[in-house]
């Protein structure tokens, strides 16, 4: 029993000593209303100098357009949506956004107000689930939202002032994708 609750600890600090000693994210100054495209040049990438995932990747994104990014398991796909959205910046290469570097723009202004990310299992604060939707979201059309919810056929569970019940995975997504919608965001990565 007592060895249970070392090893927990043990992961607890591992975890903690991780977090304590992660790098400064890199922020630019500058800042966008909008995103009309996004473009990638010459970008090269490896973990840790060992397997080369881009070599002189190029492409461009414009606004309006619908893509899909699909390959293999393991193939990049996740690792190329950080490299956009400015979660990994250790690359050789540029990533333009409106012909600007994304490394001068505030990229945690862009993933806040323009970019949002429905993961294939969100994660739900343990609040009620109309809490979820707005969270972190200063001004929204509460009629909107009740539309929305509508549509999605969760206005029910939305309703309940119970902290996240039981919800499939399903509903888990549908309330991602609602708080994506009420966010507004320009860019939209679905996994």
């Amino acid at each position: 029993m007592c060895l249970h609750y070392y090893q927990h600890a043990k992961v607890c600090y591992k975890r903690m000593d991780e977090i304590l000693t992660l790098k400064p994210e890199h922020n630019g100054t500058k800042i966008i209303d909008d995103i009309d495209s996004i473009e990638l040049k010459d970008l090269y990438f490896s973990y840790n100098n060992k397997r080369e995932l881009y070599f002189g990747l190029n492409f461009s994104l414009k606004k309006g357009k619908i893509y899909c990014l699909k390959g293999e398991n393991g193939s990049g796909k996740s690792t190329l949506i950080d490299i956009i959205t400015g979660l990994i910046y250790d690359y050789k290469g540029d990533v333009l956004y409106n012909n600007i570097s994304i490394k001068e723009l505030d990229a945690n202004y862009l993933r806040r107000h323009l970019i949002s990310i429905v993961e294939q299992e969100p994660d739900l604060i343990n609040i009620p689930l109309k809490e979820n939707l707005t969270f972190g979201i200063k001004s929204y059309d509460r009629d909107y939202l009740k539309r929305l919810c509508s549509e999605f056929y969760i206005e029910k569970r939305i309703d309940s002032h119970n902290e996240n019940l039981d919800l499939s995975g399903g509903e888990k997504q549908k309330i991602a994708f609602s708080k994506r919608n009420i966010k507004k965001a320009k860019i939209y990565d679905i996994r």
